[in-house]
């Protein structure tokens, strides 16, 4: 019975990548109210042109696709020396995952120049013009500042609008349905009396506008039962 916000698959397969997607999609509709968005990483050596490749091939602004491909961690053995050893992008994706659920953050923060810790470096370099290519073609980009590593630019891999680019506003969407649904649950299976239809309004225009005062949203129109 958990409902979890973000997936990440610990695999690089671009047959899980496609079911990932096929799965947020169709748990995150109306019929399901099971709203969720995947972040993968991908395996080590693969170049640019292959994550554009399979960014644009998922096309969903439920998925998040983190590049580079690898980084390092720095570990401890049993004699207490330090060593570092190399990871895939998976564990980038899941950093990401991480930072993006902190609770000092919320659904309507953007995810460009967060940071993420775990990381000693990134070894992959790429230069302004690779990552802008990478970019424009739904791909989240990681960026070495030593010693921090933040989020480029947060995108999904559905560059078609600003409405579907942008991770932020798929996560308010749902946020704003969770909720809807949370407090509307109180008048499911209550007596159908004439004034039931103007509380559930008065109830949707206080949750409405208490998302505006937690600056979730900007602003709304219509409310209606």
């Amino acid at each position: 019975n958990v409902k979890p916000d973000i997936l990440v698959p610990l695999a690089t397969s671009t047959a899980v990548y496609a079911y990932l997607t096929q799965h947020c999609e169709v748990m995150s509709n109306e019929r399901n109210q099971a709203e969720r968005m995947g972040m993968i990483g991908f395996a080590s050596g693969t170049s640019p042109t292959s994550a554009q490749t399979i960014a644009k091939s998922l096309n969903s602004n439920r998925i998040v696709a983190l590049y580079p491909d690898s980084a390092v961690i720095t570990m401890t053995n049993e004699l207490g020396e330090s060593y570092e050893t190399l990871v895939d992008g998976t564990l980038l994706a899941a950093a990401v995952a991480g930072a993006v659920v902190s609770p000092a953050v919320d659904v309507a923060t953007p995810y460009t120049r967060r940071r993420i810790q775990g990381f000693t470096r990134i070894p992959r370099i790429m230069d302004a013009v690779e990552a802008n290519q990478t970019a424009v073609a739904g791909v989240t980009i990681l960026e070495d500042l030593d010693p921090i590593i933040r989020i480029r630019q947060g995108l999904t891999t559905n560059m078609a609008s600003i409405l579907t680019r942008l991770p932020t506003v798929t996560q308010i969407s749902d946020y704003v349905q969770q909720q809807s649904r949370i407090i509307l649950d109180a008048f499911v299976g209550t007596k159908f009396l004439p004034s039931r239809t103007n509380e559930v309004e008065v109830t949707m225009t206080g949750l409405l506008k208490s998302l505006i005062q937690a600056e979730i949203i900007a602003a709304f129109t219509g409310v209606s039962a």
